[in-house]
């Protein structure tokens, strides 16, 4: 379900499954590009994003994390969620000296390809208004986005995102 596999953007970059040997480089990898947003977000939504070595194993025992591997170190991390027939990417972080490397790009390319293998309808996500590369990115790939939630953490405004992967199915329930 998860293959190792080079990336075809930039094949020095291999792309695989997080294991809980993973944890500690995930961790640290949050740590330092959270950090990064100090002055941007609330404390306790930088907090949430920076896990321990051990609420990191406990993260990828619950979902399917992917990693991107530079010489032997994590340089990029996403998480899968998979519920009611959608995918979440979450968590998704790229380290400062590797940006603009297609390490953003090669992790969302796989999460769009994780969600179609486990039969999702869509894949979302959330994000800050202001992250606007992110945001680019994500467009990039056709998603669009449905929603705004003011306020949402840690008196955070939240942008939604949303790229349908299924078309809605003349059969399927538009309402409750």
């Amino acid at each position: 379900m998860c293959p190792n596999h080079l990336n075809s953007i930039n094949p020095s970059l291999e792309i695989r499954c997080a294991d809980e040997e993973d944890a500690e480089q995930i961790s640290a990898l949050y740590k330092r590009v959270w950090d990064e947003f100090k002055s941007d977000f609330p404390e306790k939504l930088l907090q949430s994003r920076q896990p321990s070595k051990m609420e990191m194993i406990q993260w990828i025992q619950q979902d399917t994390y992917l990693v991107v591997v530079f010489r032997n170190s994590i340089i990029g991390v996403v998480g899968c969620k998979l519920e009611h027939g959608a995918c979440l990417l979450t968590h998704m972080a790229v380290d400062k000296n590797h940006r603009r490397m297609g390490v953003g790009t090669a992790l969302v390319e796989k999460v769009i390809e994780y969600a179609k293998e486990n039969d999702s309808f869509k894949v979302w996500l959330d994000t800050a208004p202001f992250m606007s590369d992110a945001i680019s990115l994500y467009e990039r790939f056709g998603f669009k986005k449905s929603g705004y939630l003011q306020r949402h953490f840690w008196g955070l405004d939240v942008a939604l995102y949303e790229l349908v992967l299924k078309p809605q199915d003349h059969g399927d329930n538009d309402s409750m």
